[in-house]
C-alpha cells in the first residue's frame, strides 16, 4: 500500500499509475514525506491521469473502471481520484519542488510529471 511506505534518503522515486488510488490529502502527505527524504537534485517521477484533459480523460476513467471493477487486477480502498494540474502546482509549492509535465499518450489523460528538488 503506497500510503504506508516509509522512505529513506533517495535520489529518485518512480510512482507509476498509483496516485489516483489515494485521496488528495494522502497524496499531499506522501509528497511531503518524500520531499523530506529526497537528496539534493533528486527526482520524483510520476505517471498518472490528469482530469483536466477532459476528452482523453473519459478513456482513462473507462480503462480504470475495467481494471478495478471488471477484471479486478488493480485494487483500491478509496474511490478513484485523479489529480488536476492545480493539485500538482499545490504539491510543488508545499514541498519546494519544481516540475515539468509531458503528455504520455494521445488517447489517454496520462502524463509524466518530473518533480525536482528545488535548490
Amino acid at each position: 500500500n503506497i500510503e504506508d511506505v516509509s522512505f529513506e534518503d533517495f535520489d529518485a522515486c518512480i510512482l507509476y499509475d498509483v496516485l489516483h488510488y489515494i485521496t488528495p490529502e494522502k497524496r499531499m502527505s506522501l509528497f511531503k514525506n518524500m520531499s523530506l527524504k529526497i537528496n539534493s537534485e533528486g527526482l520524483i517521477i510520476i505517471r498518472d491521469g490528469i482530469s483536466d484533459f477532459k476528452k482523453s480523460h473519459k478513456t482513462t476513467k473507462l480503462t480504470e473502471y475495467f481494471s478495478t471493477k471488471i477484471v479486478k487486477f488493480n485494487k483500491s480502498i478509496n474511490e478513484i481520484n485523479f489529480m488536476t494540474i492545480k493539485e500538482v502546482e499545490k504539491i510543488s509549492k508545499a514541498c519546494n519542488l519544481s516540475f515539468e509535465i509531458s503528455k504520455d499518450m494521445r488517447s489517454l489523460s496520462n502524463v509524466i510529471i518530473v518533480f525536482r528538488k528545488a535548490c
